[in-house]
């Protein structure tokens, strides 16, 4: 191997190496930003609810999201953390 293979092969493990680090990073931020939404919804007495029938979410008052699952359980659900959507929960 000459010298010019070997650098190329250290930059491809030094740039593998980098994208590995930024999309750990970036995991890292989006679920700092879900669990600082989740608080938020909890200070303000919110919750995120799942309509099935329409396969959307909306942000509703946590009395609301709790009657309209207590009244048709298979239309609405509540949405837990991990499945916020990015651009729309959070």
């Amino acid at each position: 191997m000459d010298g010019r293979e070997a650098a190329k092969e250290r930059a491809d493990a030094a740039s593998q190496a980098h994208d590995i680090q930024n999309r750990a990073w970036d995991q890292q931020q989006d679920s700092q930003d879900r669990r600082n939404q989740a608080f938020s919804n909890y200070l303000l007495d919110q919750t995120v609810l799942q309509d099935n029938y329409r396969d959307a979410h909306g942000t509703v008052w946590t009395d609301t999201a709790n009657t309209l699952v207590q009244a048709n359980p298979n239309r609405y659900e509540i949405v837990d953390t991990p499945n916020f959507w990015k651009g729309w929960d959070y």
